[in-house]
């Protein structure tokens, strides 16, 4: 295992490559961002043929062909970004049929081959990041199809994803990974009444998505949804200080009463390690800078990620999982980091960005697919990579009174 230890010379070395390569980077922006169209395009095309059934089920074949309410969120967030109705139709009614099971309008988080030999629901618990992608989703395709079913559709959902998959804190209203962490420990709630409830919820930084609640908070006024985003940015902002290196971490403990939040310092517990469930949370706060560019949160956020700058530019790639104190776990073994953490190289060093930006998305793809085929994960976040590395080239939108859900839709436009 080796420490993530960064030479005091590293800095000199970065100024020399902006210095050259963003002179380069400025005349290919327009063919850039021609060359990103494109390649959306095509790597949705491929991956509808390789994942997406016809019935709408996405398989996951690096997972016995499992399927997942985030694996039909993604493609149900591919589908309308691309404005291809039919397939976001087949995708939504297969989760409708086979996911959203439960008796609320939650969707199941895993289905697949049973032990009787019979396919249906593995898990019937919820998770609040798939939950959250959908009902984006969904009023992203109402505005752009102008259906009324999918407005109300994510109306329902979003009452249940705040009504069970949220919880009250000094914070505010805090997302919770989902409903499924039912260690009870007895607390009064804010009406006095005693009940059966969890003292210290885990949370995963990565599920936090200020963007959506921006976009729900308009759509959906009942819920204070702007809260969220303020207690998103909040816990994010101390849990970054109890790592070495300033990344997110996996996951991490919310005491409910005092806020206090508690890493998983175990050198042996692997939950506080910047893994590949982390890597997420660069991408869903740089989208809301991108989308936002006066949140200043999330600047500071993105900031984190110089280490993971300096990191490539002494080895030519990210490194694996990371301790608390730095320590890398082993090699990577999934390029779907790189879609997650480019908003932050972009963000710190586009220079940086684009040298990732060509090693990676553009070297590793044959017919479509980015090798290795069966990594369904990288699949998805290698294509929100290029998805926000194609908003982050275009020119700036003059209108300032669009709604933040029509800056979503307008991202892969040319």
């Amino acid at each position: 295992m080796n420490s993530l230890m960064t030479p005091s010379w590293v800095r000199k070395v970065l100024i020399l490559i902006v210095a050259v390569v963003l002179f380069s980077i400025e005349g290919l922006t327009a063919g850039a961002e021609s060359k990103d169209a494109d390649l959306l395009k095509e790597t949705w095309q491929a991956y509808k043929h390789r994942y997406i059934q016809q019935d709408g089920r996405v398989k996951d074949p690096g997972a016995q062909d499992v399927s997942t309410s985030e694996s039909q969120s993604y493609a149900m967030l591919r589908a309308v970004w691309m404005d291809d109705r039919a397939t976001f139709d087949r995708t939504y009614q297969w989760s409708i049929n086979n996911l959203q099971v439960r008796g609320d309008k939650l969707f199941a988080w895993r289905w697949g081959k049973q032990q009787n030999g019979n396919w249906g629901p593995l898990d019937r618990t919820a998770a609040s990041d798939a939950d959250e992608d959908i009902a984006l989703a969904l009023l992203m395709a109402h505005q752009r199809w102008q259906v009324e079913q999918y407005r109300t559709d994510a109306l329902a959902l979003l009452n249940d994803l705040w009504e069970k998959e949220t919880v009250q804190t000094p914070l505010g209203p805090v997302l919770l990974p989902g409903d499924w962490d039912w260690s009870k420990i007895p607390v009064k709630n804010d009406e006095g009444k005693r009940h059966q409830r969890l003292r210290k919820r885990r949370i995963n930084p990565s599920y936090f998505a200020p963007y959506a609640y921006r976009v729900f908070a308009q759509a959906d006024p009942r819920h204070p949804w702007m809260q969220l985003v303020d207690s998103s940015y909040e816990i994010l902002r101390r849990s970054t200080y109890q790592s070495f290196t300033r990344l997110p971490s996996d996951w991490i403990e919310l005491d409910l009463v005092s806020s206090t939040l508690t890493p998983y310092d175990d050198p042996r517990d692997t939950r506080g390690d910047f893994g590949y469930e982390a890597f997420r949370t660069f991408w869903r706060i740089g989208l809301d800078k991108l989308l936002n560019p006066t949140e200043q949160r999330a600047w500071a956020f993105l900031k984190n990620g110089t280490v993971l700058r300096d990191y490539w530019v002494i080895h030519n790639t990210l490194p694996g999982p990371l301790s608390l104190s730095g320590v890398q776990r082993g090699r990577l073994t999934s390029l779907s980091i790189y879609g997650g953490v480019l908003p932050a190289l972009q963000s710190s060093d586009p220079a940086i960005a684009e040298a990732v930006y060509q090693k990676i998305f553009l070297s590793n793809l044959k017919s479509g697919i980015w090798q290795p085929s069966k990594d369904y994960y990288a699949q998805n976040w290698l294509w929100f990579g290029v998805l926000t590395h194609h908003a982050s080239i275009k020119p700036t939108s003059k209108s300032s009174k669009q709604s933040v859900l029509t800056r979503i839709l307008l991202l892969h436009q040319d």
